[in-house]
């Protein structure tokens, strides 16, 4: 959220300096911030658990694995 904010912010600076392409730019740029703010947090979901990092935390001593996971990727 911090980035879409920074962008709409400099969104601000293009109309105040160039008013002619602001309403185009801010079109561009709210779309843009809409996509990434509603697909980005699924797909980083689906790549910590591909690559075995969401579920790391949870498992603080060894016993506590379950055996489908193997040892390996949780140390």
């Amino acid at each position: 959220m911090p980035m879409a904010g920074m962008a709409i912010g400099l969104l601000q600076t293009v109309n105040q300096f160039v008013p002619d392409i602001g309403a185009q730019v801010s079109i561009l740029v709210f779309s843009a911030v809409v996509v990434l703010e509603t697909i980005g947090p699924p797909i980083a979901k689906f790549a910590f658990r591909l690559s075995g990092e969401a579920d790391r935390q949870n498992y603080k001593d060894k016993s506590d694995i379950p055996p489908e996971i193997k040892k390996e990727q949780i140390l």
